[in-house]
């Protein structure tokens, strides 16, 4: 509801873009190499920020001309494809999280464990069994995590929808 407040009807265009994401880049991790997956990612967003940028976003006029009387409700409180710039990092950061959780997950979160059990200061003085904030943001979460309500959370959390900061999805 808070998006539809801000966006109006545009927000159509803002989840087809997520779910194009999610359904198509996102699901490439493990049918092709990694740096094919880098530059598929880095192409594909900065193509989707420039056409935003261009076209001033989407009209429905342009999926079909009957779609016009939606544009009448489209305008929200704020333009839906300049906040989507924020939400392009986060499906970028994503992406990347999802391959390092596939292909490095268990050998990262082992590798991490071990440092912080040796050195972290802030570890120490949690309760047993809470990982400080740096653990948690430098080790993946198990793959299974990677589901598309938890993607839909971490592309819409209220707080840091507008402003950021920009997080990974770790």
């Amino acid at each position: 509801l808070f998006v539809m407040y801000l966006h109006g009807t545009s927000v159509f265009f803002m989840f087809v873009l997520m779910f194009g994401n999610y359904f198509l880049i996102a699901k490439l991790h493990n049918k092709i190499p990694y740096r094919f997956y880098q530059v598929i990612i880095w192409t594909v967003h900065i193509g989707i920020l420039f056409v935003n940028d261009k076209n001033d976003g989407y009209r429905f006029s342009q999926i079909h001309p009957s779609l016009e009387f939606l544009q009448d409700a489209a305008t929200g409180v704020l333009r839906w494809h300049v906040i989507f710039n924020m939400t392009t990092l986060r499906m970028i950061a994503y992406n990347y999280d999802i391959w390092e959780a596939r292909f490095h997950g268990p050998e990262t979160r082992d590798r991490v464990e071990k440092k912080h059990k040796a050195s972290c200061v802030d570890c120490a003085s949690l309760p047993r069994g809470i990982p400080c904030y740096k653990r948690r943001t430098d080790s993946p979460h198990e793959f299974e995590e990677y589901g598309l309500l938890n993607y839909m959370a971490y592309m819409l959390y209220i707080p840091l929808f507008v402003g950021g900061p920009m997080s990974s999805f770790n």
